[in-house]
């Protein structure tokens, strides 16, 4: 192994014995930590130790620099993710508001409980289904008048003919115009 290996290979000792310290002393160090002795001579080391230093320290710089660039790329990338995950959830919850009033709706459309009004108009009278039921309604004088017709309409030209006939004839208060 080349001592530039064996550097590399005891690389985060030999950075925390270079800290500002003379390279004697470094040496001693790494003499008591790693034996480097063993690996190369003292004067070796005083030569390749410092363009080793400077040159991990270049490397260092230029990939903490690359590092920060990419951190700050991805915050920024994280920052905007995050804005377009707001905005999506913003309308989810928009969404979702709409989907439970319409599932509402739908609930009141499809429950067959629920009164369902119709209406159509015969002989000026507002038919309306509720329920089983038809009614025809009528409003005379400022006055609601009602006729039952029954569960389906087959004889309610009938039923409101008799009502006005009866409206007409006086049996009831209010009285129907006679055309």
């Amino acid at each position: 192994m080349t001592p530039t290996g064996f550097l590399l290979q005891h690389l985060e000792m030999v950075q925390e014995a270079t800290n500002d310290c003379p390279v004697s002393e470094t040496w001693r160090k790494l003499v008591d930590r790693i034996g480097i002795d063993k690996m190369m001579s003292e004067n070796t080391f005083r030569v390749v130790i410092k363009p080793f230093v400077e040159t991990c320290n270049f490397f260092n710089d230029g990939l903490n620099k690359k590092l920060n660039e990419t951190i700050i790329r991805l915050n920024e990338e994280l920052n905007n993710e995050h804005e377009l995950n707001t905005k999506l959830n913003t309308q989810i919850e928009e969404l979702n508001t709409k989907l439970n009033t319409l599932d509402g709706l739908n609930i009141k459309l499809n429950n067959p409980d629920m009164p369902v009004k119709t209406s159509l108009n015969i002989s000026g009278w507002t038919i309306t289904k509720q329920d089983k039921y038809f009614r025809a309604f009528k409003k005379i004088k400022n006055k609601v008048y009602g006729v039952h017709l029954g569960k389906n309409l087959d004889d309610a030209a009938g039923k409101i003919q008799a009502k006005e006939a009866q409206l007409r004839s006086g049996s009831h208060t209010d009285t129907l115009p006679n055309t």
